[in-house]
């Protein structure tokens, strides 16, 4: 979920295979529950559908697991197992969830529902809720972006980078961050992550106290000072040598020892900053104090997909879709897909579009 540098440390190159989205045409019709979500039209590589309701603002904010399974079953009525992620857009204002961080209210730009994990290695538990969307085993999840017009949508802006920081983030919680690993006592440790409770799904970031060369998932980019003090540079700009393992797309071998601060009064459950300067301990944690943790991740970098099939829906209501939104929409698509290519250090084929 993301609420709203530098590049990688220690000299490391990102020699990852990019992976590749492919843009298709979504078209559904359907009903479940109180809803219905039906084709208004196609329109290249977005789909308008319709949802139909008492209120639908109301079962979008207050039933948002019911509303996805909605419309992910209507399009697959129509449509073959065939994608591994759906993000949807609406034309219309609804209330995105709220939540504290760090004390401080703030609210999602964007939440990622996880539907499926068959990859060990990660720190998450095999699962597959597919076929309650309809899908026989794809479908991995679902991004909701909320309000297409929250956030910049003109390319030319330099705000519209938040937009694309925020997609790039959700998409990273179908692999993280829910790793741990063993500490120097041979315990199982879970300082990593935000203040980890397997039944909040805001846990899934990685620590204020990490440094993460500036992920888009969070944890800071902190510069030792020597002193026992560090110092955090900008962040929250790219895919980490750790973020890249768990996604698939580097080796082990690729990712360097991580900075962990121990402080026990900082609350590492708190957004990047830039330009703050804590005092702690220097601990190092490994790519194999991870792996110690939660196993090898199968399928490793040389094995593991490097080609994801994205569809995207604007959601509207009956009777006031603008054809100007679907225009912004597909404005967006291709400006994903390069700012995905530049994340993965743009190595790979893109595949079929």
């Amino acid at each position: 979920m993301s609420f709203e540098g530098r590049g990688v440390g220690n000299g490391v190159r990102l020699l990852a295979v990019a992976a590749a989205f492919i843009f298709c045409i979504l078209t559904a019709s359907g009903y479940a529950g109180d809803m219905e979500a039906s084709l208004v039209e196609d329109f290249g590589d977005v789909t308008v559908m319709s949802l139909d309701g008492d209120d639908v603002v109301q079962e979008l904010e207050d039933n948002a697991s019911d509303s996805r399974r909605t419309i992910a079953n209507a399009f697959y009525e129509t449509h073959g197992d065939d994608y591994d992620f759906l993000v949807m857009f609406t034309d219309f204002e609804f209330d995105m969830p709220r939540y504290t961080i760090g004390g401080e209210p703030a609210q999602a730009a964007g939440y990622y529902s996880s539907i499926k994990n068959d990859t060990d290695g990660l720190g998450q538990a095999p699962f597959d809720l597919s076929d309650d969307y309809g899908s026989a085993g794809r479908l991995q999840g679902f991004i909701t972006m909320g309000h297409l017009y929250n956030l910049e949508t003109d390319p030319m802006e330099p705000d519209f980078s938040k937009l694309m920081r925020t997609m790039s983030h959700e998409l990273l919680h179908r692999f993280a961050a829910d790793a741990r690993f063993v500490d120097a006592t041979g315990a199982e440790s879970e300082a990593l992550l935000w203040n980890y409770d397997p039944g909040a799904e805001n846990r899934r970031h990685w620590s204020y106290l990490l440094d993460t060369d500036g992920s888009l998932l969070y944890g800071n980019d902190w510069q030792d000072n020597g002193d026992g003090t560090f110092t955090s540079l900008p962040g929250r700009k790219y895919y980490s040598p750790l973020d890249l393992y768990l996604m698939g797309l580097v080796d082990k071998s690729e990712v360097p020892p991580m900075l962990l601060i121990d402080n026990p009064d900082i609350n590492p459950e708190k957004l990047p900053q830039t330009g703050v300067t804590i005092s702690g301990d220097a601990l190092t944690v490994t790519i194999e104090d991870i792996i110690a943790a939660v196993g090898e991740r199968i399928p490793s970098a040389a094995n593991a997909p490097k080609e994801f099939k994205v569809g995207f829906i604007l959601l509207t209501k009956p009777g006031e879709f603008l054809e100007k939104d679907y225009l912004v929409l597909s404005r967006i698509i291709p400006q994903w897909k390069m700012w995905f290519s530049a994340l993965t250090d743009g190595r790979g084929p893109w595949g079929r579009l």
